[in-house]
Order: structure tokens, then sequence, then C-alpha cells
């Protein structure tokens, strides 16, 4: 897969989404980038739980004349690893005014912008559906070969110690294996492994093991 610079832009409608309590992102953000030629972009929404894409258009910038658009092209539009770049570049720090109303500002833009009440420190509650995320990121990491909390980090994203609480938590509701200290991915790796050679096994036909090579 070959893919360009991802660049983002906050759409004009958007407002101000706080994401934890450093960082606010623009609730609608606008994606570009290109894949293997082929012209990638995306509308994503913040919410509470983060960014998640309502809209993905992939065109061929020379039509008729270029490489036709095929599943495969598709599988190769890594979307969560793409708006995890886009949204790193337009997100801002974060303010905290009043936790209690939700209030804060957002670094360069005037005003004070409002939401749910702000839990400060470790004691928030993340959703089934964010710990879903993370245990994905994670476990893409483990089979790349990739350092996994730093993946986590660089995907959501999110600072490399709330990452690294994000993984405890997943581990907590049951979404990854628990493990030693130090020992993160060790477990998860030989699992893929083990899957991924038990996918590549064939069966030997009789014929050919009652005749020899």
């Amino acid at each position: 897969m070959t893919v360009a610079g991802v660049n983002a832009q906050p759409d004009g409608r958007a407002g101000w989404v706080l994401i934890g309590a450093a960082w606010a992102y623009p609730s609608r953000i606008w994606l570009w980038t290109e894949v293997d030629g082929f012209e990638v972009r995306m509308l994503v929404l913040v919410a509470d739980d983060g960014p998640q894409v309502c809209e993905l258009v992939v065109q061929q910038p020379q039509m008729a004349l270029g490489a036709p658009l095929t599943q495969r092209t598709l599988r190769k539009i890594a979307v969560e690893y793409l708006v995890g770049l886009g949204v790193a570049q337009v997100r801002r720090a974060a303010t905290i005014v009043d936790a209690e109303r939700g209030w804060y500002r957002v670094e360069g833009v005037d005003g004070i912008w409002g939401g749910r009440p702000v839990r400060e420190g470790r004691g928030s509650r993340t959703s089934d559906g964010r710990l879903a995320q993370v245990a994905e990121i994670y476990m893409r990491a483990v089979g790349d070969g990739r350092p996994p909390v730093q993946a986590v980090a660089a995907e959501l994203p999110c600072s490399r110690s709330h990452a690294g609480r994000l993984v405890a938590q997943a581990r907590t509701a049951g979404q990854l294996r628990r493990t030693s200290p130090g020992r993160a991915s060790a477990t998860e790796r030989q699992e893929l492994m083990l899957v991924d050679d038990l996918a590549n096994q064939h069966t030997i036909p009789a014929d050919s093991r009652l005749n020899g090579p």
C-alpha cells in the first residue's frame, strides 16, 4: 500500500469537543489522502467517544483511463490509521474553566466552550466501544511487530500514559488477555502466529501420501 500524506481541515460548521481533559477536537473534520493512486476523502465526526467516520469517498482521478477500483484496493485503506494521523493535525490544547459545568477554553480560539461535566483525573469510565477500538489497535500492532501501547497512542490519538491506562481498562473489561508485567504482547503474538500457521496449512491428498514424492 502506498499512502500519500494526510491533510486535515475542520469543517466550516464545526464546533469543538473536549476529549479527556487536555485536548479539544473540531466536531467535524475533512480528511484527504491518496492510496495507490486513488483519491480518498473522509468526513469524520467527533463525539465524546472520539472520532468516527460517517462518509468515505474513493475516486479514480483519471476516471476510465486509470486503474479500476477493486475490493483489493479498498482493503488497503486503513481507515482508523488515517483518521488518527488526520485528527492529530487539527486538535488543540484545552484548559478546563469549570469542570462541573463542562466549560473549557480552546487554545487559539476565542470564547468558552461547553459540554458535559468534565471528570478530571483517572476515575472516568471509558465506553465499551472505545475499549474495543483500543483492543483492535493493540492486537493489530502485535501482529505487525510494533509496540502496541505506542500504536494505541498514535492512532486514537492520545498520550502514551493515557494509552497505557486504556489498555489496562481493556484487559479489565475482558477485551484483552491479562499478562505479566513486562510481557504485554508475548501471548497475543504467539496466538496470532499460531492462527496464521493454521490458516496456511494444506491437506495432502491420500493418493500423494501413498505414491510418495
